[in-house]
């Protein structure tokens, strides 16, 4: 090898040096928690679930003592509540789906040696379910009924507030009590001769995707 080749060399070789020292070291990513407040922060499988329309809360911080930013796709929308700097970030998410997961994505700034830092929740939604005007026997206190006595169960043509036809039905309770209409054509509970215990449910249609369907029910004790 001549003596400009030698040097040459060398000079590569100081250059692949310099270059390989002068790469900057890969900082750690942030770690960044989020919880519901007064329960254990989330994972991948405990995640809160989340109604159609309901709003929740979510709190987060991040190792790198920077501010959260919360953002929302899918079944749900997200407001920012509070961005805090080495303190809880705060949000309520809302539910906008009965039946679309909501995907939550927490992120954060560098800082505190941590790289920037991302995070994403998946939260499983639910239907909301209906409600509709039943009879005050429905929910009477005590849940008792008397013999030889009838009681209104719901009024005629009774909907939902999805507009859901509602119908009863006897569970528990043959020979003892009966569930039908009366002349009104409403949906009435008619109690026989005989003591014992009688129960029914009051059932809609779902209506999805948004509302599940109607399912309540009543129990009495039956009484002279």
């Amino acid at each position: 090898m001549t003596l400009p080749l030698r040097l040459l060399a060398t000079l590569l070789s100081a250059a692949c040096v310099v270059a390989a020292t002068a790469l900057p070291a890969h900082a750690t990513p942030a770690t960044i928690t989020a919880n519901s407040g007064g329960g254990g922060d989330w994972t991948a499988t405990t995640t809160p679930q989340l109604m159609y329309q309901d709003t929740q809360d979510v709190y987060s911080t991040s190792t790198s003592g920077q501010p959260v930013t919360f953002a929302a796709s899918g079944g749900c929308t997200v407001k920012t509540i509070a961005s805090v700097a080495g303190g809880l970030s705060h949000a309520k998410v809302t539910g906008t789906s009965g039946t679309t997961p909501c995907v939550l994505t927490l992120a954060s700034a560098a800082g505190n040696g941590a790289d920037a830092g991302q995070v994403a929740f998946t939260l499983a939604t639910i239907p909301l379910g209906q409600t509709a005007r039943v009879g005050k026997v429905m929910t009477k206190v005590p849940q008792t009924v008397k013999t030889r006595h009838t009681y209104v169960l719901g009024a005629a043509n009774l909907k939902t507030d999805q507009g859901q036809p509602v119908t009863f039905a006897l569970v528990t309770g043959q020979g003892i009590c009966t569930v039908g209409k009366d002349k009104k054509k409403r949906w009435v509970l008619t109690v026989g001769k005989k003591t014992g215990k009688c129960s029914v449910t009051a059932t809609s249609p779902a209506v999805p995707p948004n509302y599940a369907g109607l399912n309540n029910g009543a129990a009495w004790a039956v009484v002279k």
